[in-house]
């Protein structure tokens, strides 16, 4: 059989997908036809079930198994059964990741090796980076990162969600809202494999505590301390969170300098002008401001505009890959003692409400309630990140001024001390 094959072939295969499986995918890993357990072959039966009218009955399909026992890989192998046997001319289907890197290595990766392992495909495909295309009819399977917008308008016949529990930033909710069944199509699904996942407390509230110093507040101003700031911005919803933190070169550690935390609501939806442009003006005046790092998903027009005013703004898209390595230097600076912060309840309560996501790159921050505000403790790992990022960078060397002749004719020359 071929992606070409007739229609009486695909009637019997259709009928008994196990079958064409068993006898014509080759696992790339073994180099052997595939054997499925019993549950992956009752888990097929039951999703490829066709009601009267040749729709599936069961458009919406969730398949959960312990860590490393293959889900990748039966995915794939649904991926290509739905597409070749179900999907008809042109058919789409798509293998959704957090972000790019991990839409490629996953289920789509899988897909491509089973591809060119199996001689009865191998010869059928045209494989490229982000995309396996079958001429004969049209079809094919494109790794997709979360990108809602660019998927906006498509007809897929099936859509793979890995690891679904991982998926917490919006862009993610918005992307698995867009690939919904198509209902026009007969043969159309959203597939979700997962294990249950894991979630634990994100930093451990005696390791907290030991970073607070009581006698440590707020600075209210002092013009020659380089900070930088992280915001975590909503309009609706979550709060909204400033944090300023400076790095001390003396004792290696970073240090909370201020913050500020707004609520919106529904009715009164956050006013980025009076709350966050006018917060961080207020901290250009007050402070030396190195860098501000925001997500440009909500503040494209705000960082706009403050950056014509100077504020140095930096985008931090709060990608998988970005959000673990701000998680982790942050639980690391907690872990180490190397960070110092003054006593707040609103901040205390946030970090306590605070869960640590086990992900394929590490720990990453997440809630594990919708209700829960951790977007302070977002906004402080970006600033942190951001400053011991900054501390490794030499500072410029300081400007002494050295008097030569009279005094009123000064010359300033810059020089590096010799301490």
């Amino acid at each position: 059989m071929s992606t070409r094959s007739d229609p009486r072939s695909l009637l019997r295969w259709r009928r008994n997908p196990v079958a064409f499986i068993e006898r014509h995918l080759v696992n790339p890993e073994t180099g052997k036809l595939f054997k499925l357990l019993e549950a992956e072959k009752q888990f097929l039966r039951l999703a490829l079930t066709l009601g009267p009218d040749g729709r599936l009955l069961y458009p919406e399909l969730v398949f959960g198994a312990i860590k490393k026992s293959g889900k990748s890989a039966f995915a794939a192998l649904v991926v290509l059964i739905v597409l070749l046997l179900f999907g008809g001319p042109y058919a789409e289907a798509y293998c959704v990741a957090n972000d790019y890197q991990q839409a490629q290595d996953r289920v789509f990766a899988v897909c491509c090796r089973i591809v060119e392992a199996s001689p009865l495909l191998r010869g059928e495909a045209r494989i490229g980076a982000d995309k396996i295309t079958f001429p004969a009819t049209g079809a094919t399977i494109t790794a997709l990162a979360s990108d809602y917008a660019g998927i906006a308008g498509g007809h897929p016949v099936i859509s793979v969600f890995d690891e679904l529990w991982a998926y917490t930033s919006e862009r993610a909710r918005r992307m698995y809202d867009e690939l919904v069944p198509v209902p026009t199509r007969k043969i159309s699904c959203r597939l979700v494999v997962s294990h249950a996942g894991f979630e634990d407390a994100f930093i451990a509230m005696d390791d907290w505590d030991a970073c607070v110093d009581p006698g440590v507040a707020p600075v209210l101003q002092e013009k020659a301390l380089r900070v930088h700031v992280g915001v975590d911005a909503s309009v609706k919803h979550d709060t909204t969170a400033i944090v300023a933190v400076t790095f001390d070169r003396e004792d290696q550690h970073v240090r909370m300098v201020n913050h500020r935390i707004f609520q919106p609501s529904k009715r009164e939806p956050l006013d980025f002008e009076a709350t966050i442009e006018a917060t961080l003006c207020e901290f250009m005046q007050r402070y030396a401001v190195c860098s501000v790092h925001y997500d440009p998903f909500q503040m494209a027009a705000v960082a706009q505009r403050l950056q014509a005013a100077g504020v140095p703004m930096h985008e931090f898209p709060q990608t998988a890959d970005r959000l673990t390595a701000i998680g982790s230097g942050l639980l690391e600076l907690v872990k180490s003692r190397s960070l110092v912060v003054y006593p707040d309840a609103d901040i205390r309560l946030a970090i306590s409400r605070a869960v640590a996501v086990e992900t394929p790159r590490g720990w990453r921050i997440a809630k594990d309630k919708a209700s829960h505000k951790i977007d302070v403790v977002v906004a402080l790992a970006m600033a942190a990140h951001a400053a011991v990022q900054g501390s490794r960078v030499p500072p410029e060397p300081p400007i002494v001024e050295i008097f030569v002749g009279e005094v009123q004719n000064p010359v300033r020359e810059a020089f590096t001390p010799e301490w």
